[in-house]
């Protein structure tokens, strides 16, 4: 018990790495019983999950991943990329793919899965449940399914961080909002929005819109092929 809640500390103190030090620095980094949401172009927002995904593992924590894409893109994660980002994190690309928990939500009825998947994550311990293309299957009439979905998961995981990635944006507002934004901004603790440069090649501008303590800022990162930097 008592090695347990100074685990539980240890996390709470130290929080999970996200790749990048500035981001880090802005955002208090990841920590457990926060909401996260991450969104905007679709490359800063991919590599960033992976990061994260690959520092949960170096952490000594499993990461568990909700794919919600539609099957039919016929791609859900780049495992190739993911093992790469591992091995520039100096970590075997074998022994973290081992440690990488993937469900596949195909469509909105899955959600009645969220029961099992709070069992999955406390039976292998995770770190952080990622929720990889939060829009991919819901659309906006459909967001109170997706709602439910991630208030049964927060509801019942305080000790595990959890982030929600989505890049399905069609909006003329500046930055603009994610998709629903009435439903994901406010169930999220911290909200990040990150935008490629057009003028710079590999720069990416990261606008923290949400946080609870501390006051908006905007940050200039460089994309790598492992994360951001």
């Amino acid at each position: 018990m008592i090695k347990t809640a100074l685990e539980l500390w240890n996390n709470y103190v130290t929080g999970i790495s996200t790749g990048s030090p500035r981001l880090d620095e802005a955002i208090g980094m990841i920590r457990p019983g926060s909401t996260y949401l991450f969104y905007g172009d679709w490359k800063p927002v991919e590599k960033l999950t992976y990061s994260l995904t690959v520092n949960t593992v170096k952490r000594g924590k499993p990461a568990l991943i909700l794919t919600a894409i539609d099957y039919h893109s016929g791609s859900f994660l780049d495992l190739y990329d993911l093992g790469y980002t591992a091995l520039q994190y100096g970590l075997d690309p074998d022994y973290c793919l081992k440690r990488v928990y993937v469900a596949n939500m195909y469509n909105r009825r899955h959600v009645e899965l969220a029961d099992d998947l709070v069992k999955l994550s406390r039976m292998i311990g995770a770190g952080v449940i990622i929720l990889y293309g939060a829009t991919g299957v819901f659309r906006y009439w459909h967001y109170p399914k997706l709602l439910e979905l991630l208030g049964r998961i927060k509801d019942a995981l305080r000790e595990v961080a959890l982030v929600i990635t989505s890049w399905e944006l069609k909006q003329r507002k500046y930055p603009p909002d994610p998709d629903g934004p009435v439903y994901l901004r406010h169930f999220s603790n911290v909200v990040v929005y990150f935008k490629v440069s057009r003028r710079h090649r590999g720069l990416v501008k990261a606008y923290v819109l949400k946080h609870p303590w501390r006051p908006p800022v905007s940050l200039i990162l460089r994309l790598r092929h492992h994360g951001l930097d």
